[in-house]
């Protein structure tokens, strides 16, 4: 390139991609090095090189027919978004903790997933009216395309850099579809939209009839792929950056205790129920393991692999829900909490880990849909204006799809007149626990990416 135009060169739309995951099924890992100026991926053992790519000074290129493109520009992105995402598994997580190693991984593998959410904001109608989702799109161009020029040596800086850079996104995402829902039937859900986003919401079971149901399935739909996405970004650039402050296993624990994490995530909460609302419930937290104390539990106490911030932030959010219902109970009827208690149970077997959490603030209404990222029982300015206990109504569904991210599942049992409970249930073998990461183009048989995916 000359002048000041930054290019990079992409593969031409016929050229076959590398699949590292692919390789990873024949081989135990894949191989790469730096070779003088630049990284190539080589041929060693039962490698191949399966394309015409080379990685050098951070430019991709064809050997023959190169297609040039600024970066970042519509071209570029379009070209990454059609790109295979490669997702690991927790026991890759926990068996790669070389910082270059995983640099070398997430440098190819960030573009893909950053342009793939890029896509995803540019397909939803009248995005460029929406000044938060034009601060969202702007954010991930720019991390894409940092990680796009990026070179290993300062790899770090560009991690820290983009997640710095996107802590406002979900609280921007979440403002956006208030928006969106303020400025609903305007064609949001017409033929032409859902002929732009067919392929994004084939998977949805809601079609497009113009309903407002549909146009909330949209809206949830777009979300729940796009932030799932983003979650696994999150992990595995945290998981690079602990891994290179030395922390063993990055953000993995290895026996996460997870009497522990639900004692920790309780005592968080009734500190801010009490600061919020002056009343402190009673929670009681148990736990019972099926394995008798064999494998990696600690008498009753489950223990797997998992990540705990993650896991504290799931049961944070469900107690929160569960104490700012019960106070609201208890302050509405003048009833004293230790008559209405919230129990945390914890349970395993020796292929999952469930949580249940119950309370007695009677139940949700059958009509509401508390996985919509629209639906909060609290009204502006309550609990002293503070978003602490109660936000903009994503804590949620967000919960859900941490829970998902690995292949797990969180449920709602509604119990009209009585209370909630709330089921999430965590696999706790490391190969099971493979990312799901959404993408437009690609449907993956999860299990059969168990075998690769380490």
């Amino acid at each position: 390139p000359r002048g000041s135009l930054e290019c990079l060169a992409v593969p031409a739309p016929d050229l076959e991609i590398y699949d590292l995951a692919d390789e990873a099924s024949r081989c135990s890992a894949a191989v790469w090095h730096l070779v003088d100026s630049g990284m190539k991926a080589i041929a060693g053992g039962a490698h191949r090189l399966r394309s015409g790519f080379q990685w050098q000074r951070g430019m991709r290129f064809r050997s023959l027919g190169t297609q040039v493109v600024n970066v970042a520009s519509s071209e570029d992105i379009a070209a990454f978004a059609a790109m295979r995402p490669h997702p690991r598994s927790v026991e890759y997580l926990t068996t790669t903790v070389d910082p270059r190693q995983i640099a070398e991984f997430l440098h190819l593998e960030m573009p893909i997933r950053y342009a793939e959410r890029i896509r995803a904001l540019e397909q939803v109608p009248r995005w460029q009216a929406i000044p938060d989702l034009v601060d969202v799109h702007d954010i991930h161009v720019k991390s894409f395309k940092s990680f796009r020029v990026s070179e290993l040596d300062d790899f770090a800086e560009v991690t820290h850099q983009a997640l710095l850079r996107e802590q406002t996104v979900v609280e921007k995402l979440a403002k956006s579809v208030h928006h969106l829902r303020d400025d609903a039937g305007d064609g949001i859900t017409d033929d032409s939209v859902c002929r732009n986003l067919h392929h994004r919401f084939a998977r949805t079971e809601f079609g497009c009839i113009g309903s407002l149901d549909n146009e909330t399935a949209l809206r949830s739909q777009f979300l729940d792929d796009f932030l799932l996405n983003r979650i696994g970004c999150q992990v595995l650039l945290g998981h690079y950056l602990a891994c290179r402050a030395g922390q063993r296993n990055g953000i993995i624990d290895t026996r996460c205790d997870t009497r522990r994490v639900c004692r920790a995530a309780a005592e968080a909460v009734l500190d801010m129920c009490w600061e919020c609302t002056g009343r402190r419930p009673s929670v009681f937290v148990n736990a019972h393991s099926a394995c008798g104390g064999k494998g990696t539990d600690d008498g009753q106490v489950p223990r797997f692999p998992y990540m705990p911030h993650v896991l504290k932030y799931i049961v944070s959010e469900l107690l929160k829900n569960s104490c700012r219902a019960t106070t609201d109970m208890l302050s509405a009827h003048d009833l004293q909490a230790d008559d209405f208690p919230i129990n945390v149970v914890i349970c395993a077997d020796e292929d999952h880990v469930t949580i249940c959490v119950a309370d007695q603030a009677g139940g949700i209404p059958r009509e509401a849909n508390p996985w919509s990222y629209l639906y909060t029982t609290a009204e502006d300015g309550a609990y002293g204006g503070t978003k602490k206990l109660a936000g903009h109504g994503v804590g949620l569904p967000l919960s859900r799809l941490y829970a998902r991210y690995l292949h797990g599942s969180l449920d709602l049992v509604s119990l009209p007149g009585y209370g909630t409970h709330a089921y999430v249930n965590l696999p706790r073998v490391e190969s099971q626990q493979v990312e799901v990461v959404p993408d437009a183009d690609y449907e993956y048989d999860y299990a059969n990416l168990l075998d690769f995916t380490v």
